[in-house]
C-alpha cells in the first residue's frame, strides 16, 4: 500500500493535488494504521443507508407535490443554504449548481422562498443522495423526506432504473438518520474518512 501511494501521488495528473482523503470501514485497522503513518487524520464515522428491491419501487411510484427541478430564481437561496448548512463541504455552491455532475430538486414555500433541496446523481447500479438541505424554519415537518422523494424520482425519469438507493449520513447527524430510517432505509456500512489536508 506503501508503495501504491507514493506511485500515484507521484503522477503528473495529481500534481498540485494537496487535499486528499481515503475512506474506508471503520474497523479496518490496517487502513487506519496506513492512514496515521502517511499524515491522515480520522474524520467522525459515516453510515451507508440503502433502500432497494420493493421498498425502493413503491417510494418510486408515489407521487411528489411541489417538488420540481431546480430553477434559475432560486440559485440564489440555494446557494446560500447549501452553505449554510455544509461548511466542510470540497464543493463549492457554483460547482454543485452549474457543474452538471448533479441532478437538484427543490421544494419551495410560499411566494418563492426556499423549504429545502436534494441533489444526487447516478453511478454503478444505484442513485446517490448526495446533499439534502432544509431551512431551519421548515424542518420537522417532513421536508426533507419530500425532497428526497423527488430527487429519487427525478433520477429515475432521467437515468432509468436502478437497482437502489444510498445516502452517506454522519453518525451524529441524528435528524438525517431519523429522515432515512423513516423513508425505509437501512443501514448497510459503518465508514470512516481519513483526510490530509494541506
Amino acid at each position: 500500500a506503501d508503495a501504491l501511494f507514493a506511485a500515484v501521488t507521484g503522477l503528473p495528473r495529481l500534481g498540485g493535488i494537496e487535499d486528499l482523503d481515503l475512506y474506508g470501514h471503520v474497523a479496518h485497522r490496517q487502513l487506519a494504521d496506513f492512514a496515521q503513518r502517511h499524515g491522515f487524520v480520522g474524520t467522525r464515522p459515516t453510515r451507508i443507508f440503502v433502500l432497494k428491491g420493493a421498498e425502493l419501487r413503491s417510494m418510486l411510484a408515489q407521487d411528489v407535490d411541489k417538488v420540481e427541478p431546480l430553477g434559475p430564481s432560486l440559485h440564489g437561496q440555494l446557494a446560500a443554504l447549501y452553505e449554510k448548512t455544509f461548511p466542510n463541504r470540497n464543493k463549492s455552491a457554483d460547482q454543485l449548481i452549474h457543474g452538471g455532475e448533479h441532478t437538484i430538486v427543490t421544494l419551495k414555500q410560499g411566494e418563492g422562498r426556499l423549504a429545502g433541496f436534494a441533489a444526487g446523481y447516478v453511478q454503478e447500479g444505484e442513485y446517490l443522495v448526495d446533499y439534502v438541505a432544509v431551512d431551519p424554519e421548515m424542518r420537522c415537518v417532513g421536508v426533507g423526506g419530500t425532497v428526497v422523494r423527488g430527487l429519487l424520482r427525478e433520477l429515475d425519469a432521467r437515468f432509468g432504473a436502478h437497482r437502489q438507493a444510498a445516502a452517506v449520513v454522519a453518525n451524529d447527524n441524528s435528524s438525517s438518520t431519523a429522515m432515512f430510517t423513516r423513508l425505509g432505509f437501512q443501514v448497510e456500512l459503518e465508514l470512516v474518512s481519513y483526510r490530509r489536508k494541506p
